[in-house]
């Protein structure tokens, strides 16, 4: 999985070319670059490079650069035995922005900013076909068929219900990311359950793309935590030996169980509206988390719920119902929904926003095994225990999932990574 030695030094640039207009010979251009930044984010379906090069010689204005152009990108580090390639034979990027250009009398400086050829190509396609069945096989579809992206760098959990739709000459990616909060999960319940099944993300990583279950993400009764994904958050004498899974500094959390923005967005109880446009009926849904926890997946043990202000509706809405453009009887077959689209709705605003109960920000020695959308272990002392042991551990401690991530190669004091991770559940409280 990984080499010997310090991830947070070590990185060699093997390849940094950019390919000019109309081919012809690649030009290595690994002796300008002055950083490399590599971001990936669940609510965002594409991953971005922003790469800064310096020039002294006018070397880089003679080229010149451009957007549109394609570049070939390996790195090697010690925290992977394969390294990371960017290329014709995985995925070429593509130069999407050029910043923050500086020149003076010495030098001029460069910011690139790169995506994928898939990222690129998502804003010259359209969907406009027709769509029918189930959510996931329309996934699969739109990304083969419609964006050639290979079935290899594809990753996608199953669905249970249909969406019937025309695509109205949307983007692909966007289309699909419209879908995620329509979908449920194959274990779902039927008509008016209040299962946690509903809530799916999309995104973009060093493998492809993924339509993901937040349910499957948070199962940790059937997760595989490998220990790569064990963090520590021990300080002074106990920092482990090596430093490679232990936290440069201390995590930070951001948010931690805002009980006034879980209120506004019906995170505990809410109640829904919705006119049936197809039917001409009103249509009324209440979602309790409370009622679901026995089904909800999640992160850790506890989910806390205030007592004394989750019984009531926190937030009413108001809508119609999404019937799709298609008719219910399309191509002769009836429109079937296991669960009802009114329920499964709520089911999934409130799955959202319970999964940013505590958002927690940390910096590792760079690991480029990690990716957006894993659950990571982290391990973090009680204060008032002298010598941190398994028992003392803090109800900060445990599951998170990786929400954005971004790795620094050449950074003035090493190779880092910087995570954003969150979860919907706590350790349960150990008293003193």
């Amino acid at each position: 999985m990984s080499k010997k030695g310090l991830w947070s030094k070590g990185h060699k640039i093997k390849q940094f070319d950019i390919i000019p207009e109309g081919g012809g010979e690649p030009i290595g251009l690994s002796g300008q670059l002055l950083g490399i930044k590599y971001f990936e984010d669940v609510i965002d379906s594409c991953i971005h490079f922003q790469i800064v090069m310096s020039d002294t010689y006018g070397f880089l204005a003679a080229i010149p650069i451009r957007s549109g152009m394609t570049v070939h990108l390996e790195i090697e580090h010690p925290s992977v035995e394969e390294n990371f390639i960017w290329n014709d034979t995985t995925v070429p990027l593509i130069v999407t922005n050029i910043s923050d250009n500086i020149s003076d009398q010495k030098r001029e400086v460069y910011v690139l900013t790169l995506e994928t050829v898939h990222a690129v190509s998502n804003h010259t396609l359209r969907v406009w076909e027709k769509h029918g069945g189930k959510i996931s096989n329309t996934v699969e579809k739109i990304l083969t068929k419609k964006m050639n992206i290979p079935e290899d760098r594809i990753d996608i959990d199953e669905t249970r219900n249909n969406c019937d739709f025309t695509g109205n000459y949307r983007r692909p990616l966007f289309m699909i990311t419209s879908l995620c909060p329509k979908a449920i999960t194959p274990n779902s319940g039927f008509l008016r359950t209040t299962k946690g099944s509903a809530g799916y993300l999309f995104y973009e990583d060093q493998d492809g793309y993924h339509f993901k279950s937040i349910d499957k993400i948070m199962d940790m009764e059937n997760a595989n935590i490998e220990p790569w994904q064990v963090y520590s958050a021990y300080t002074g004498k106990y920092l482990m030996e090596d430093n490679n899974l232990s936290l440069t500094g201390p995590p930070v959390w951001t948010e931690s169980h805002d009980i006034l923005k879980k209120l506004r967005s019906g995170a505990y109880k809410t109640a829904n509206y919705y006119y049936n446009i197809l039917t001409r009926e009103p249509v009324f849904s209440e979602y309790s988390i409370r009622e679901s926890l026995k089904d909800l997946k999640k992160a850790n043990e506890e989910v806390l719920i205030p007592e004394n202000v989750s019984e009531s509706y926190s937030r009413i809405t108001f809508g119609t119902l999404d019937n799709g453009t298609m008719t219910p009887n399309w191509r002769g077959k009836k429109r079937e929904t296991p669960q009802d689209q009114a329920v499964y709705q709520s089911q999934a605003s409130a799955r959202y926003s319970a999964l940013f109960s505590q958002l927690c920000e940390i910096t590792v020695p760079m690991n480029l095994n990690l990716r957006v959308g894993q659950v990571i272990e982290l391990e973090k002392p009680r204060l008032n225990i002298e010598k941190p042991t398994q028992k003392g551990k803090d109800s900060n401690a445990g599951s998170y999932m990786i929400v954005r991530l971004a790795h620094d190669f050449g950074s003035a004091s090493g190779d880092y990574t910087g995570i954003s991770m969150v979860r919907d559940s706590y350790l349960p409280y150990e008293g003193r």
